[in-house]
Parts: C-alpha cells; sequence; structure tokens
C-alpha cells in the first residue's frame, strides 16, 4: 500500500481546565496535505481584454476566432495610458512585441494549455478526542500559473505548509506533533 494511503496519527495529550474541573482531550492530526484547485475566477487585466471594439493602435484583429467569441485583443494598461499613449520610456516596437506575447499567453489560457490556480495547505484534524474530523487550512495563493515550474510551486507549497503550521500551534498542537504530521505531505490536484 503506498504511504499517501496510510492515515498519520499524532497524539497529543492536553490537560484544559474548565469550571474547576479537569478533562483530559486528545488533540490529533490525521493527515496533511498541498491541494492545487483551479481558480474559478481568475484576474487576466495584467495581460489585456478581449472585445469587440479595439481601444489601440496596439489593439490584435483575431482571425482565428470561434462563433461567439471577441474580434480584438486590447493590451492592458501595463505599457499604454488611457489615452493610448506609451509609459515609461517604452517604443512602439517593444510595445508590439509585449501585446503579442500577452496576446498569445491568453490564447494558450484558452485553449487550456494551462491554468490559473489556487494553492492551498489543509490538515485533517481532531480536537476533542471524538470522531469528529475537521479540516483546517491555510488562506491559500490564488492566481497562480500552473506551468509555473515545480520550483515555484513548491515554494508557494511551503508558505502554505508555514502558514498551516502557525494555525496549528495555535490551536494547541506541538511542534514536534507538526514536524512529525509535516513528514507525509502529498499533493493532491482538482
Amino acid at each position: 500500500m503506498p504511504l499517501d494511503n496510510v492515515p498519520r496519527l499524532v497524539d497529543i495529550p492536553r490537560v484544559t481546565v474548565n469550571n474547576n474541573n479537569t478533562m483530559k482531550t486528545k488533540l490529533k492530526i490525521l493527515k496533511v496535505w498541498i491541494e492545487h484547485r483551479p481558480d474559478p475566477n481568475p484576474d487576466t487585466s495584467h495581460m489585456g481584454e478581449y472585445a469587440s471594439k479595439p481601444t489601440s493602435r496596439f489593439s490584435i484583429r483575431r482571425e482565428d476566432m470561434e462563433r461567439n467569441q471577441y474580434r480584438y485583443f486590447n493590451p492592458s494598461g501595463n505599457y499604454l495610458d488611457s489615452a493610448d499613449k506609451l509609459k515609461g520610456g517604452l517604443t512602439p516596437a517593444v510595445v508590439a512585441k509585449y501585446v503579442q506575447e500577452d496576446y498569445r499567453r491568453m490564447e494558450t489560457l484558452h485553449r487550456g494549455d494551462w491554468l490559473y490556480i489556487g494553492i492551498i495547505a489543509k490538515a485533517e484534524v481532531q480536537l476533542n478526542g471524538h470522531s469528529t474530523v475537521q479540516v483546517l487550512r491555510s488562506g491559500g495563493l490564488w492566481g497562480v500559473e500552473s506551468d509555473s515550474g515545480d520550483k515555484y510551486l513548491t515554494g508557494v507549497a511551503s508558505e502554505e505548509l508555514g502558514a498551516l503550521r502557525a494555525e496549528l500551534e495555535a490551536i494547541g498542537f506541538s511542534k514536534c506533533a507538526i514536524t512529525s504530521a509535516f513528514a507525509l505531505v502529498t499533493t493532491k490536484t482538482q
């Protein structure tokens, strides 16, 4: 059986005092994982936008569009101001090149070659010693390009695990228990 399917139990006895009664409870970390989820509302405005009319001299007229698609790809505000004037000393040739790159990138997104995802760290825990299982999670980072490369995606996952670690510590899990549970982190892609 692969280790990914083996539940990881970490028991930490904890004593709490409630109305002068002492009650022994156990905290358990059952498993920890990183989740990659499609971003349902990605912000693509940094690349540009599709429209029925051009808004700039650098707008691209689309010839390969399908039914019910917009005819033009208009550049973002990264290179031009609202009066269509070049920003930051850029030349028309450089802006045309950047807009073409943004257009190609946007087309690959719509073709499904890549997508925006959210990366979240999650932990299944039992807080009261009963069978009720709760899922704790980091805040997550959204708008991550799925083809960013393993090094970047691993870095984001590490940051999210750090945030989850802080949440688990705040609840009362020991650093030792958290480190033990984090030794078997898996990744799930939805």
